[in-house]
């Protein structure tokens, strides 16, 4: 995207170094979000957060209350992001292909299955499992109010 060639002796060697740490597969959350908005990874890949997390009691865990104060936001707009997708093309010499060394089509396998069943890895394994239904369902009757909210929630913080 920079208008660099891929060819170029420093591109080559980033693409060796990325590879070499399990390429796009095993980047972390943020840079997958960033990715899928530019069409260069699978929103299947990311997790599911729903909106609604952000009504959580302040007890829960993932409660957006548990988080500094600086994250809240950005959390809280991550999660209309997560649940949009919203994605903007670029142009076919600025993909990234050659950095995917699982290929964009296998992002789904994010989350590997985990080896124990009452583990932290097991319980966000499952959550998500259960977080894709809910994503698919016809029917979340808070759904689009708690969009509302949330815009209201990031504007007045």
């Amino acid at each position: 995207m920079s208008g660099a060639s891929a060819d170029e002796p420093f591109m080559v060697k980033a693409r060796e170094f990325i590879l070499s740490k399990g390429g796009i597969q095993s980047t972390r959350l943020f840079t997958k979000i960033w990715l899928a908005l530019f069409g260069q990874y699978d929103w299947c890949g990311v997790p599911v957060m729903p909106p609604e997390v952000m009504f959580f009691p302040t007890w829960f865990p993932l409660s957006i209350y548990r988080f500094a104060s600086w994250a809240r936001p950005t959390t809280v707009a991550m999660l209309v992001l997560l649940d949009s997708r919203p994605q903007v093309a670029v142009p076919e010499n600025a993909n990234i292909n050659e950095v995917d060394s699982d290929g964009i089509d296998r992002a789904h396998s994010y989350l590997r299955s985990p080896e124990g069943f009452l583990s932290w890895k097991s319980i966000f394994y499952y959550g998500d499992k259960v977080l894709r239904v809910y994503q698919k369902s016809p029917i979340k009757p808070f759904h689009k109010s708690t969009i509302r909210i949330a815009e209201r929630w990031i504007v007045s913080h």
